[in-house]
């Protein structure tokens, strides 16, 4: 195959498998028309495996490549319903197929899956069974410690996850039945049979102990609690540097009373409102965002981390924030009697609630 071809060959790859007089073809076939050598075959091969891995093609009987679609297949991330049931959604635009629980194999909630469409009832949803597991949505799970016959396990906080996991190196010494802790998935298959098998990363505590119970919701939910430590170095430098250093064209507005609503324990007070009397029936309302860009540059390391993160979530006895303390509750938070950097737009309104005008600081 000439070389400069080689950029284009999965497209190449596909055009050949959806042609419907093909169908489906070996791997040399396939290398016979796209004109491959058998000095470049192996490196050929290596591309279809990769393209399997990532389910653009899939090998059917006879050691033959297919697009999936040709050959009855969807390729969609698994959604599990409480009931044990669930729907694989594909990016193609396909309908939902509905899997019934006892044709999930080892798939759980959130993994990219293969699915197998058996048939199209009238008036529902396409029904199939999941025939492989392309990408694991979590290597991690929080559940509840059981031993049972000197064998320890996990039952899964989400019942979504539906497969109890069994323990590997017999636990931890102080662990006890019922508390709940946080398991590293090791294996998902023995023999071709769904079996997870993990070890004990973290206990969080007793299962009752209504701490722990938020613990578990944020580990369920892969919340990361803390910041990597070059997260928060950039974050004290820029704190720092970014107070002492107000920028071009910043305007002082430390003389107009604002006002943040908030509840009372709140500690990033990211917006605030202002209201002046212009005349008899106008008034400028304005709007006034901390200005985070100040201190974040975009691709930073902090900026990364918060869009990983894309929120700060707030649960019942604790903030997970999505920026370091140091700037979501200090440098970047409109504290009372503190000066702070904004971005301001001012809205002129009449007394109907009319726009009438509107500028930016």
């Amino acid at each position: 195959m000439r070389s400069q071809n080689w950029s284009n060959l999965e497209t190449s790859v596909v055009n050949i498998l959806v042609d419907p007089s093909r169908r489906s073809l070996k791997a040399k076939e396939l290398a016979q028309i796209l004109e491959i050598s058998g000095k470049e075959y192996p490196a050929f091969k290596k591309v279809l495996t990769d393209m399997e891995q990532r389910g653009i093609v899939h090998q059917v009987r006879g050691h033959r490549y297919a697009v999936p679609k040709s050959v009855g297949m969807v390729r969609g991330v698994i959604e599990v319903a409480p009931k044990g049931h669930g729907f694989v959604r594909s990016k193609e635009g396909q309908a939902e197929v509905y899997v019934p629980r006892y044709r999930l194999g080892s798939a759980m909630s959130g993994d990219t899956v293969f699915v197998r469409i058996h048939g199209r009832p009238q008036g529902r949803n396409p029904e199939g069974a999941v025939v492989s597991v392309l990408k694991r949505g979590r290597n991690r799970i929080v559940g509840v410690y059981q031993k049972r016959r000197g064998a320890g396990s996990v039952t899964p906080v989400d019942s979504r996850l539906r497969l109890s996991v069994q323990i590997t190196g017999g636990g931890r010494p102080s662990l006890r039945e019922g508390q709940v802790v946080v398991v590293r998935i090791l294996s998902y298959e023995e023999g071709g049979r769904a079996k997870l098998s993990g070890v004990i990363e973290e206990v969080l505590g007793d299962a009752d102990d209504s701490a722990v119970q938020i613990l578990a919701v944020a580990h369920t939910h892969g919340l990361a609690q803390v910041f990597a430590d070059d997260v928060m170095e950039e974050a004290r430098v820029a704190a720092k540097e970014g107070s002492s250093n107000p920028g071009d064209a910043r305007v002082d507005r430390t003389s107009l009373l604002t006002f943040t609503i908030d509840p009372s324990d709140a500690k990033d007070h990211d917006d605030a409102l202002s209201i002046e009397r212009l005349d008899v029936d106008r008034v400028e309302v304005g709007i006034h965002i901390a200005d985070v860009s100040h201190f974040v540059d975009i691709g930073s390391a902090v900026d990364t981390e918060a869009y990983a993160r894309g929120t700060s979530v707030y649960l019942v006895d604790r903030t997970i924030p999505m920026l370091p303390t140091i700037l979501a509750n200090d440098v970047c938070s409109l504290k009372t009697g503190v000066p702070r950097f904004a971005l301001s737009v001012f809205v002129t309104l009449d007394a109907e609630g009319q726009v009438h005008d509107h500028r930016y600081e």
